[in-house]
């Protein structure tokens, strides 16, 4: 048989059973050399009172007589003995004799080997009640120590083979009998799969023990959990069909309601803006406010799906308390003055400036409540205390509506549930605002607290973890205040992508206001193409991701290869996490969910742009007329710029083609340096990488040989063929002669 490892059943058994004997061994070899010591004192004694039965009568004689001489040569016979180390006869205390031995050690020995000291009483031959000495004999030490210690060794020797023997039998027993099996089965255990079928064998002689029961028992566990798994596989593939088909649902609908309210906010906007009568801007703000409703809506139902899928997220940035209460309060204004409701804002006086939170999620909590509170109050006033405990702030919301029961209470907070069953049909919403307030308040550590008493009112607190701070996020103080687009923008140069020209005339209307100059690409082949053909123009690109021929995230990908330092921000219908996930994993700076929020538009072109880009850098100046560069009809094997190709892609602009030859010169200066660098390091990734970004400056270009060459470059790379690195050495030695080149045309004008 095939033992099992060091810590298997096998060797622990083994292990086991060898120290239960050495600790039993150890007990009963201890006891056995007490017991042994104790029989040689008893021997020793029995066998020196044998020795004085042989001189007793005459020691009696010596004693009576007191004779010295005759005590004398009985203690040098009792001496004699090597087992006796001491003789001592007194006839009536008168000392006739005292010897001992001289080869023998100290008497303190004797209470080492609790030896006793054998003392008899000596009666006169004549009258037997008449004792008229005593005789005392003080036993070797030595010899009897030597004797004690041989029958102590010879006890154990015999004891020590008896448990060895008892051992062995035990432990093959154990081995053959209970050990064998269980290591089989345990190893069978390891190898089988029961969802295959396998099972395990009743081991022979077993089919009545614990053995086989177990055999037995572990068969059947295995069918029940071979039929559990099959239910569980089913039902997890069910359930994720499920939650892809909700999944897909979701980001459909909202791809599918959010696309067309885009145009109908938007130009629900313009007419709010540029109407001259008040009754048309009242009719554009009531469209405008119905979108809005309608994106609250989506947007419960949005974050309640994603706060299921455990994939909502909160931020913590600083930003303005009193910014987050104003705008909550200004978003639920027009509604409580059309109830002839009353809004009181009431901050504490020692509240932090600046805090640390997610604003946004707070201000829709905020919203919430208050919104809540406009819905179910017929009149009276609405107050917003914010009040300051250590670090946490209290928002309380207190309204004179209908109020609630406790029954009403308990399931308030729960999804798709208002207080009443009449409350959807007569109030309205979805049942999800305040079930994803609660969720929310929870993932920001905090919670949401409601006391209320039936028409007299409801008073809901959000108590929130928020630490003071006095670091601003970059740009805050700017951004935080009263929303302006104009001149927001203004400098910059805008690429955007967009198929849906409603969405285009919005986005224009967005651009034209906040100072920007724009161009608008149909689709993301087109943004391509505008890019490719003047790569440094444009300070950030708009790039809507559900678009024909390319969409976003392909196209985002195409233009880095590009122009890897182009900010890309992305524009979606699609509200879902995973959504923005595939954005940013596309190399998007940025994610703005239709329809579009023109602060959160421009803050994130102000965050990850600046306008002028190409401005900034050195450009040559032009002061020749839109004519191409001299170049023969056809360029010669081996030259650096295929010119008439060059011409034919950028129609002759000169100007425009001098633009692209110093960019490229600013933004690749230390190509071949850096070539060099990652090929001496080893680099495949970053050789891959550089050789493609290289390919398409070269492109651009027409530097038809080069880009070939870092073609070749780049595949070697990304084959991790240490051939790459040579390649990129020529490469390097290529663009020296390409670059001096393009800097003689510019030199050239």
């Amino acid at each position: 048989m095939k033992l099992l490892p060091k810590d298997g059943i096998v060797n622990r058994s083994i292990l086991i059973t060898l120290l239960a004997f050495l600790v039993a061994g150890i007990g009963v070899v201890t006891y056995t050399s007490y017991a042994t010591g104790v029989r040689a004192s008893q021997t020793v004694d029995t066998r020196l009172n044998q020795l004085l039965d042989t001189v007793q009568s005459t020691v009696r004689i010596a004693c009576f007589l007191k004779d010295t001489d005759l005590a004398k040569e009985v203690s040098m016979g009792l001496l004699s003995n090597s087992e006796v180390w001491r003789v001592t006869i007194l006839a009536d205390e008168e000392m006739l004799a005292d010897q001992s031995r001289t080869d023998a050690p100290h008497a303190p020995a004797l209470a080492d080997l609790r030896l006793n000291t054998l003392e008899r009483p000596i009666h006169s031959p004549f009258t037997p009640d008449k004792v008229v000495g005593k005789v005392r004999l003080e036993p070797n030490p030595e010899v009897i120590a030597a004797q004690r210690t041989a029958d102590i060794l010879l006890a154990v020797k015999q004891l020590v083979w008896q448990l060895l023997l008892v051992s062995v039998a035990i432990v093959t027993a154990l081995i053959v009998f209970v050990v064998r099996p269980i290591s089989r089965m345990s190893l069978v255990l390891h190898q089988m799969d029961p969802m295959t079928g396998d099972r395990l064998s009743m081991p022979p002689g077993h089919e009545n023990t614990e053995i086989g029961h177990l055999v037995s028992d572990i068969n059947q566990l295995s069918d029940h959990l071979v039929t559990a798994l099959n239910e569980a596989r089913e039902a997890r593939l069910a359930a994720e069909a499920a939650s892809d088909a909700k999944g897909h649902f979701l980001a459909n609908m909202s791809h599918e309601i959010r696309t067309p309210l885009t145009a109908v906010q938007g130009f629900a906007r313009i007419g709010a803006r540029d109407s001259h009568d008040a009754a048309s801007r009242e009719t554009f703000n009531r469209i405008f406010d119905a979108g809005t409703h309608l994106l609250g809506v989506i947007n419960d139902i949005l974050d309640f799906s994603k706060i299921e899928a455990g994939k909502l997220l909160v931020e913590s940035r600083p930003f303005r308390l009193a910014e987050i209460t104003g705008e909550a309060m200004a978003l639920i204004s027009a509604r409580a003055a059309e109830k002839g409701l009353e809004v009181h804002l009431r901050p504490s006086t020692d509240l932090p400036e600046w805090v640390l939170g997610d604003p946004m999620r707070i201000r829709q909590i905020l919203a919430n409540l208050l919104s809540n509170a406009i819905k179910f109050s017929r009149h009276g006033s609405i107050d917003l205390t914010v009040l300051r405990a250590e670090d946490e702030i209290w928002f309380a919301v207190r309204d004179e509506g209908i109020g609630m029961t406790e029954e009403e209470i308990s399931r308030l907070f729960r999804p798709f549930e208002q207080a009443d069953s009449s409350t959807t049909r007569k109030y309205g919403g979805t049942g999800l605002g305040l079930s994803i307030s609660m969720n929310l308040a929870s993932l920001m550590g905090g919670t949401i607290q409601v006391v209320s008493t039936p028409w007299r009112g409801s008073t809901f607190t959000l108590q929130l973890p928020l630490k003071e701070t006095t670091l601003p996020h970059p740009g805050d103080a700017e951004l935080d205040l009263k929303f302006d687009l104009k001149g927001k923008l203004a400098g910059f140069h805008i690429l955007a992508a967009e198929d849906i020209e409603a969405n285009r005339l919005i986005l224009a209307d967005m651009l034209d206001e906040s100072g920007a100059t724009h161009v608008f690409a149909e689709n993301g082949r087109a943004a391509l193409e505008q890019v490719v053909a003047a790569p440094h123009t444009f300070d950030v690109v708009l790039m809507d991701v559900q678009m024909p021929e390319m969409d976003g995230n392909e196209a985002t990908r195409r233009i880095h290869e590009i122009v890897p330092t182009l900010p890309i921000i992305g524009l979606t219908a699609h509200g879902l996490t995973q959504d923005r996930a595939t954005c940013l994993a596309a190399g998007m700076k940025d994610h703005i969910t239709k329809p579009i929020d023109p602060k959160a538009l421009i803050t994130s072109i102000l965050c990850w742009a600046t306008p002028g880009r190409i401005l900034s850098k050195p450009q040559p100046v032009s002061t020749t007329p839109e004519t191409s560069p001299p170049s023969p009809a056809h360029a010669p094997d081996g030259a650096p710029i295929d010119w008439e190709l060059l011409d034919r892609r950028f129609k002759g602009k000169r100007s425009f083609i001098l633009k692209i030859f110093g960019s490229t010169l600013t933004e690749h200066a230390d190509a071949a340096d850096r070539l060099r660098t990652l090929a001496a390091a080893k680099d495949f990734e970053g050789l891959a990488f550089y050789a493609h970004t290289l390919k398409g400056v070269f492109g651009n270009l027409a530097a038809t040989p080069s880009q070939e060459f870092a073609a070749r470059v780049e595949m070697a790379a990304r084959q991790q063929d240490a051939a790459g690195f040579a390649l990129a050495d020529e490469l390097a030695n290529l663009i020296t002669p390409l670059f001096a080149e393009l800097q003689r045309h510019i030199n050239a004008g």
